[in-house]
């Protein structure tokens, strides 16, 4: 059997796991979608269950409990951009943000956002850590002390 695009080679597959398993929930998008495709198979042949990572994430980590705690949570991004703000890592951290009434700062690599358009999805601020003209390869292999300057920069101006 030739197929087109691995991407109709994944919906063949969650469709046959959905008619041998009976799982029709293996046809969900998101199913296909994740890990390229691997949760379909897994719901499908081996009873598993999806769960959110932001959420499993936050619930091992006792994120919350230390958000209603603090004044600030500060989160990374490598490049904190449109996708950025759809991710679930952000929204998940803007919501305990919320929840808390804690701040959010996003450190980043590159910021390719202006504060209105971060400021609307509950991020207070961000940072990046590569100035103006500095190649990636340099940010990359300096990374730790760029980071260091920057939550230096972020503790004088906002602590």
């Amino acid at each position: 059997l030739a197929l087109a695009s691995s991407a109709s080679g994944f919906v063949y597959l969650a469709l046959l796991g959905s008619h041998l398993a009976g799982r029709e929930g293996a046809r969900r998008r998101g199913l296909l979608l994740a890990a390229g495709g691997l949760a379909a198979g897994a719901v499908a042949f081996m009873d598993a269950r999806l769960i959110s990572g932001i959420e499993y994430i936050i619930a091992q980590s006792g994120l919350e409990q230390a958000a209603a705690n603090a004044d600030w949570v500060i989160t990374g991004e490598g490049r904190f951009d449109r996708q950025s703000l759809h991710g679930k890592v952000i929204s998940g951290i803007s919501a305990i943000a919320a929840r808390t009434n804690a701040k959010v700062c996003v450190l980043a690599g590159q910021v390719a956002l202006e504060p209105p358009d971060f400021q609307k999805h509950g991020i207070n601020c961000a940072m990046a850590c590569m100035s103006e003209g500095m190649k990636l390869q340099h940010a990359l292999k300096h990374a730790d002390k760029l980071l260091a300057k920057t939550a230096a920069e972020f503790a004088a101006r906002y602590l």
